[in-house]
């Protein structure tokens, strides 16, 4: 058998700070509320009501609201553990109750409407607590409720009552209205409970459903990652067998021939380009419940190690790059994420960068923070698709102009890997103008290091 959870003891508990708000909040507007009735009833109204002992209860309730805000604002300072907060609520709960019966007893009773704040009340400790303890709460009020109104019919108790008497039939009038209250009362929690448990049991269906999808998720990347894996060994090989062509191993070759290895060796390589992406992407999807392993790391040697691998392709496309970095930043990082991170920056802004343009990759210290801009001259992107190009998939209109073979997960893949990271990234970009990735992370903190900006050094490579 399940053990019923209520929501202070389930995973709803973080939430409960703002319900410790609202709940205090609401009480304030209730002292307010309760204090202009008073006034006006003595005042304007001249009701016939016992203002000495409703004065003192409201008193009371604002002290108490008073004491429950220090507390949690001061005292606690909005931090409370799941036993505390389900005290607090116990005590405010309690309170409520006993100071709305001392104010509906002593103006009315059944005739006053404040009563029916009971119903209100029932409604809240039903999402607050177990079932149990609302039916505890439940029967404890209605058996008060119904001992004052059977105690008052034979006159064991003064009535106060709020308007005008019934004559005789006063105390069945009461009996009745208490049965009928009590009766609401029972119904209002059993609607209220029975409710919020279907919407449970829904809500844990739906969990058991999206863990599902989320496991052939998961089984779906590992697949692709390990067929990518496959396939790349094979495509690599016959990468390498072109280049062996092309420099004349196997023998001379005629110049027809070399244009038509060529080609084949351009499209081998954008195949092996588009693996690299997806197994990538499978990577960090699959990885997406794993907290990946960090460890100290100097920025200047990720950024050498990733400039020297897309150095060939920046002289293929006649672009210049350049770079500066400090020689003491240190990032705390996952390698394989900021190697993913930059790879995929690099490459995207030499792809599209007309020949004679430039892409720079300069790194600083922002506060407790790594800033990392890769900025390039290229295709840009128009300001009505900025948005999209962090999405799966998407690839913007002049990169489709400039190349048709692509899968649009390069920057959501670099986009995952930055959040899996705690870091984030921003885009600027104009069309024709090209663009600029400015990537935040966390950096490491070392007191005896020296402050950024300093002994940055600036290479330049073709």
């Amino acid at each position: 058998m399940v053990q019923e959870l209520s929501p202070i003891e389930s995973s709803a508990f973080k939430s409960l700070k703002k319900v410790i708000i609202w709940f205090i909040t609401l009480r304030w507007i209730a002292c307010i509320g309760v204090s202009m009735v008073l006034i006006l009833s003595y005042f304007i109204f001249h009701f016939q009501l016992q203002y000495k002992i409703l004065s003192i209860t409201t008193f009371i309730l604002i002290l108490l609201n008073l004491t429950y805000s220090f507390y949690f604002y001061r005292y606690k300072k909005q931090y409370l553990q799941r036993r505390e907060i389900h005290q607090f609520f116990q005590i405010q709960i309690f309170g409520d109750y006993l100071l709305l019966l001392v104010l509906v007893y002593f103006s009315g009773f059944m005739e006053n409407p404040l009563i029916y704040f009971f119903v209100f009340h029932i409604i809240i400790t039903s999402f607050l607590f177990s079932s149990r303890i609302v039916t505890l709460y439940t029967a404890i009020l209605v058996l008060v409720i119904g001992s004052i109104s059977f105690l008052q019919y034979f006159y064991i108790i003064p009535s106060y009552p709020l308007f005008t008497s019934y004559g005789i039939m006063a105390p069945i009038v009461r009996l009745v209205q208490t049965a009928g209250f009590s009766a609401l009362l029972v119904i209002t929690a059993y609607l209220t409970t029975s409710t919020i448990k279907k919407i449970d049991t829904r809500g844990k269906q739906f969990e058991i459903e999206l863990n599902k999808y989320k496991s052939l998720d998961k089984i779906k990347s590992n697949f692709i990652l390990q067929v990518t894996h496959e396939l790349r060994g094979p495509l690599a090989a016959i990468s390498g067998f072109h280049e062996m062509i092309l420099r004349g191993i196997t023998g001379e070759i005629q110049d027809q021939t070399r244009q038509i290895i060529t080609k084949a060796d351009r499209r081998t390589d954008n195949l092996l380009i588009i693996i690299g992406e997806m197994i990538d992407f499978a990577y960090i999807k699959s990885s997406d419940d794993i907290t990946f392993a960090t460890k100290e790391l100097s920025v200047r040697k990720i950024i050498s190690e990733n400039i020297s691998n897309i150095t060939t392709k920046a002289e293929q496309e006649e672009v210049h790059l350049s770079v500066a970095c400090p020689k003491h930043l240190r990032i705390k990082t996952n390698s394989d994420l900021i190697n993913i991170i930059l790879g995929n920056l690099l490459f995207n802004a030499i792809k599209y960068t007309q020949p004679g343009g430039n892409v720079s990759l300069i790194a600083s210290e922002k506060g407790h923070e790594v800033h990392i801009v890769v900025e390039d001259t290229g295709i840009g992107v128009c300001e009505d698709e900025i948005e999209k190009v962090f999405d799966e998939f998407y690839r913007s209109r002049r990169a489709r102009e400039m190349e048709k073979d692509g899968t649009g997960l390069g920057l959501s893949i670099v986009k995952k890997a930055v959040d899996a990271l705690h870091g984030r990234i921003i885009v600027h970009s104009k069309e024709g103008k090209g663009s600029s990735f400015h990537v935040f992370l966390p950096a490491y903190i070392d007191t005896g290091q020296i402050p950024g900006g300093e002994n940055a050094e600036n290479t330049d490579n073709r």
